[in-house]
């Protein structure tokens, strides 16, 4: 569970660790280099079945909070 990998994450994470459990972000600001963003989508034909939002902060290369929730 996604949700679960973060919570971990959280305690003992860098930025690559992030990256590599979670992907390249989608949004990587140069104005706000510490925030990454995440959005998914799952469809089929014109039905949207899920849509997710996610966005992780670091400080000092290491995830301090994130916004939003993966089910």
């Amino acid at each position: 569970d996604l949700h679960l990998s973060l919570r971990r994450q959280r305690q003992m994470c860098i930025r690559d660790r992030v990256k590599f459990v979670m992907g390249t972000p989608l949004i990587s600001d140069t104005f706000y280099p510490n925030r990454w963003d995440y959005f998914t989508t799952v469809t089929q034909g014109d039905s949207v079945y899920t849509q997710q939002k996610i966005i992780l902060f670091f400080d000092e290369n290491k995830l301090v909070k994130w916004e939003g929730e993966i089910d």
